[in-house]
């Protein structure tokens, strides 16, 4: 059998399978550190650096910059334009179109209104927290329905509240166009934990979620 000539395998397309095929899913919805994706893959640290520099030779992944640390600034990565095309953007550019018509037609106070009533919606079904239930649990609750959307969250207790920040965002690509968005996901946190919610998320190019969370209104913080 003859061997495949050097230029035809390189112009194989790359494809990731198992853990790195989970890793592209996941900067798929935002820029991350290694030690987001360690998280959220539940490997070592080592490990994500194996299967980065794996995708980075395949062309599927590179490095964005750096977020600062506690210690020492850290890498950050992000998908290529080639790895980002190997994936389906029906529903994103959906998504982005239907929001595009909502604001020829609708004053932004409308669309508000619009976002936050789907964020309704869309805790409907959920079960919610205990009446009597602490701060830092209906925070918690908080952290695991974002991470459930696909973000990675920490909590920080922060003056009597709890913030909840991501590593990314979820819906980043269609967040950096459209940020109004992060008031659909508000209502969602809110009403689904009972809890007071306050977005103050980072908009721009490179999104990244924020939510304050705190006890039910007209209630002390437990």
């Amino acid at each position: 059998m003859k061997p495949p000539h050097p230029a035809e395998d390189r112009a194989k397309v790359p494809r990731a399978t198992g853990s790195r095929a989970e890793l592209v899913q996941l900067l798929g919805r935002g820029v991350a550190t290694v030690a987001d994706l360690a998280k959220q893959l539940r490997l070592t640290r080592n490990a994500v650096r194996f299967h980065l520099a794996s995708l980075q030779r395949a062309g599927l992944v590179r490095a964005r910059g750096t977020r600062p640390g506690k210690r020492r600034a850290h890498a950050t990565y992000e998908l290529t334009k080639q790895a980002d095309q190997r994936f389906p953007n029906a529903y994103r550019n959906a998504l982005k179109e239907l929001l595009a018509e909502l604001k020829r037609r609708y004053t932004g106070h409308t669309i508000t209104a619009i976002l936050r009533s789907a964020g309704n919606r869309l805790a409907k079904g959920l079960s919610r927290s205990r009446k009597d239930a602490s701060a830092r649990s209906r925070a918690c609750q908080a952290k695991k329905l974002m991470e459930a959307l696909g973000g990675s969250i920490t909590i920080e207790p922060h003056g009597g509240v709890f913030l909840l920040r991501g590593a990314g965002c979820p819906l980043a690509a269609v967040v950096a166009g459209h940020p109004e968005v992060c008031n659909m996901v508000e209502n969602f946190l809110a009403q689904s934990t009972g809890a007071s919610v306050k977005q103050q998320c980072h908009h721009g190019q490179n999104p990244r979620c924020e939510f304050r969370v705190g006890a039910p209104p007209n209630r002390d913080a437990a």
